[in-house]
């Protein structure tokens, strides 16, 4: 898996295949400005936008973003700095109609040069990212930053003239972060969020934590409603920690760059991790996830590395390692005790 960068294009790179995006942003973006045009018609086309509106998620946050784009202008009519700037425009005496029409005319023209650009400026840019079981993806974000997607992971991001935010719903991502001092690089989950400047770091999320794993720089790590007082640190490279719902922030830890850069090498690394934290990550692979039947199964300690190209001979790995079998049926495979091997 590799990327590429062509003429302005984002270029996902799978299996050394090329796939660009199906369809441009720009054009979702006049698609909306057409039908937004149509429905102030008398008569407009309802099914129609419905059947457009309702094909893709694209569709609606653009038809979205348009209608919020009329609002503000309307908004801005009497915005202060727009009305010092039109007050600047020589006047004329009105002693005809076709004498005073035409600065009436480039006041309007100047007004919606003002408001179109203060909205282009600042209208936040959205898009969504995400793998299957068992793919990885690499996407270069508008400004620079580089983004690594592990399998079976879902994120968004925001990009504005005021941050750069990133919600991650699931799985991992390695954010390989352009420097902007006046934009700040934040991931944010359920649980809490790491804020950078110019950095590389994973962040893994689990049911209820997400662990961070700092190559290079700095970057705090926040969690969001906890009653434990470790609600932020400070991590610095080679650390790695762990952030929870009922702990908090852990206290970081040394960790190995071999250990840290595995995953993104087809390698999944354990040291001393409970099974279960473990499974979590085995799923994202396999076609048919892994269940723990007893919560004891769940502490035993795993050590060890597991090559993502060859799924299938994970669970014959565990089998052999603890006294398991696996038990198949329609949609997961049971991890349960071995009674002959107790």
């Amino acid at each position: 898996m590799r990327l590429c960068k062509g003429q302005g294009k984002k270029v996902y790179i799978m299996n050394d295949q090329i796939t660009h995006k199906e369809q441009p942003l720009s054009a979702i973006e006049d698609q909306a400005a057409d039908w937004y045009a149509k429905m102030q018609a008398q008569n407009p086309d309802k099914a129609g936008f419905a059947k457009w509106r309702l094909a893709a998620p694209e569709h609606a946050k653009a038809y979205q973003a348009y209608q919020q784009m009329w609002a503000d202008s309307h908004a801005l009519a009497n915005d202060s700095d727009i009305l010092a700037q039109l007050a600047n425009i020589p006047s004329v005496e009105k002693t005809s109609r076709s004498r005073w029409y035409m600065p009436s005319a480039a006041a309007a023209i100047l007004l919606v040069s003002f408001i179109t650009m203060f909205l282009i400026q600042n209208i936040p840019q959205v898009e969504d990212f995400s793998t299957g079981i068992a793919q990885q993806q690499i996407v270069q974000l508008d400004d620079g930053t580089i983004v690594t997607l592990d399998a079976n992971t879902k994120l968004q991001v925001v990009m504005s003239s005021q941050g750069r935010d990133v919600q991650l719903f699931k799985g991992r991502a390695r954010f390989d972060i352009a420097k902007d001092s006046q934009r700040p690089f934040v991931v944010s989950t359920n649980v809490g969020s790491v804020r950078a400047i110019g950095t590389i770091f994973d962040v893994n999320k689990t049911q209820y934590a997400f662990n961070v794993a700092l190559l290079e720089g700095i970057v705090e790590v926040a969690a969001k409603s906890t009653k434990n007082k470790s609600q932020k640190k400070r991590m610095t490279a080679g650390q790695k920690t762990t952030v929870s719902t009922t702990q908090g922030v852990a206290k970081p830890t040394k960790i190995t760059q071999d250990l840290a850069k595995g995953w993104t090498n087809g390698l999944l690394q354990f040291n001393a991790t409970p099974l279960s934290q473990a499974v979590e990550e085995f799923n994202r692979y396999l076609k048919k996830p892994l269940r723990i039947r007893d919560k004891d199964i769940g502490q035993f300690q795993i050590t060890g590395s597991f090559a993502t190209k060859e799924p299938e001979k994970i669970i014959k790995a565990l089998t052999l390692m603890f006294p398991l079998k696996a038990v198949p049926s329609k949609n997961v495979v049971l991890l349960v005790w071995d009674q002959t091997r107790q």
